[in-house]
């Protein structure tokens, strides 16, 4: 499969089918083999409510619980506990079926959310950061804020839209308690796929809350393709500076950043296009359009030289870089001058 910066939506809705039945049968998988195991009869039980479970559920929080319950079985965890509190996940996942595509903190019973923002808090690495969820109040706020910026995506960007939702299941708002100043704005993960974090509280913007929602999806995009591909093969201890971090980072991340500033760039490239603004938002936009062109200038080359790049991760590059230089370039020019190949 060749796959673009900017897949077709039927394209990408393959892959998250492809992805979902995947996750059924390593469930499926895993609690056969703690019945051979164990002997639990709920594992059984369990089996037949995650057989009988529609594949679109296949995402988002039963994502998170397939990785807990593995980790959690590997350091020696009770497994009647674990299965009980999948037993409640699936429960809470049947009963959240169909409805807005925004997790409202309070209906997590506390065994669920603590789980989750517990271990994403501990994946932040370097720094101690808390997240913590929002009450309902601040909870809407966030997402009216973030609706409004979307209906300009829609506006401007459908085919991005529709991929950012295909992507995106489920929409988390934390808080992030700051210790040294360092706080979370928004986060993902492979073990999270489908479901995004982004911080409710720390601008009201629906600038920085589309951002926020963009970016996510662009590395949900990634770790999706990691499912079936490799894309970065430098060794994990070789360290690089990043475009939008002020540490350096391994050169999957680094990698990671480029295809999310790509991302950014050509959605809010396209908003300013076609869509009449207040001057308070054009200014916001244009600050980060800036900002984000000098960080994929300064690291482009960078990566693409130092890179150890597949053909697919090359490509995608490559296609993004395309991209963002025809849709933005009139607005926040980016110099067409960087190597492409290995030297």
């Amino acid at each position: 499969m060749k796959y673009h910066f900017l897949p077709d939506p039927e394209t990408l809705a393959a892959m998250v089918d492809a992805f979902k039945e995947k996750l059924q049968d390593s469930y499926r998988k895993l609690l056969t083999t703690i019945y051979e195991e164990t002997g639990h009869q709920q594992s059984q039980i369990i089996l037949e409510k995650i057989i009988a479970l529609p594949k679109k559920n296949f995402s988002s929080i039963l994502t998170f619980y397939y990785h807990h319950t593995v980790r959690a079985i590997n350091e020696g965890e009770y497994i009647p506990k674990l299965l009980s509190d999948l037993d409640l996940v699936l429960a809470f996942v049947k009963e959240e079926d169909n409805k807005s595509s925004f997790v409202v903190y309070e209906t997590m019973p506390d065994t669920i959310s603590h789980a989750i923002l517990k271990t994403m808090g501990n994946s932040i690495t370097n720094y101690n950061i808390l997240l913590r969820g929002l009450p309902k109040t601040e909870e809407i706020q966030a997402k009216q804020r973030l609706e409004q910026g979307v209906k300009y995506l829609w506006h401007s960007c459908p085919k991005m839209l529709e991929n950012i939702q295909e992507l995106v299941h489920q929409i988390f708002f934390v808080g992030s308690d700051c210790p040294q100043k360092h706080c979370a704005l928004s986060l993902t993960s492979a073990v999270t796929q489908g479901m995004v974090f982004i911080n409710g509280v720390y601008n009201p913007s629906w600038v920085f809350l589309l951002d926020k929602y963009i970016h996510e999806a662009a590395h949900a995009y990634l770790f999706l393709i990691n499912q079936e591909e490799l894309l970065v093969l430098n060794d994990p201890k070789e360290l690089y500076p990043s475009p939008l971090r002020q540490d350096t980072r391994p050169m999957e991340g680094v990698y990671h950043a480029l295809f999310v500033l790509m991302s950014l760039l050509h959605a809010f490239s396209r908003i300013m296009e076609k869509q009449e603004l207040m001057e308070s938002d054009s200014k916001e936009i244009i600050t980060l359009m800036k900002m984000y062109s000098a960080g994929l200038e300064r690291s482009y080359t960078t990566v693409m030289r130092q890179g150890k790049l597949t053909p697919i991760a090359r490509f995608l590059l490559e296609d993004g870089y395309d991209m963002v230089y025809k849709s933005q370039h009139k607005l926040c020019p980016i110099r067409k001058n960087v190597t492409r190949n290995n030297p």
